[in-house]
């Protein structure tokens, strides 16, 4: 598994993607204002496609991207579960990609 650290974001917040090449898969935690830029280059180079994006918390350096990345790489989206219903009832995500996570993070 290869961990890369990514800064992105209007204040440069910091973003994890797990990349395991052997599986083809990755997980992004966090995902600050633009940090597809960042990512997308790695996963062709690793050969893995975004198969999760897992948010730590609703401030807004850690979500801008969350729901349009885990839209656009069909990517299953964790979050706290108050924060997925809102993103699921307003539209920003479809519910089949939103399984949340309860008070102990599964």
């Amino acid at each position: 598994m290869n961990l890369h650290v990514l800064l992105a974001g209007p204040i440069q917040t910091n973003a994890y993607l797990l990349c395991e090449p052997a599986r083809g898969e990755a997980v992004l935690i966090d995902a600050p204002g633009d940090v597809w830029a960042d990512v997308e280059p790695i996963l062709k180079s690793e050969n893995c496609r975004l198969a999760e994006v897992w948010f730590t918390h609703g401030h807004f350096d850690h979500v801008a991207d969350a729901a349009e990345l885990a839209r656009l790489n069909k990517a299953r989206l964790y979050a706290p579960a108050g924060l997925k219903d809102t993103l699921i009832a307003t539209g920003e995500l479809p519910a089949d990609l939103g399984p949340g996570m309860n008070k102990s993070g599964i």
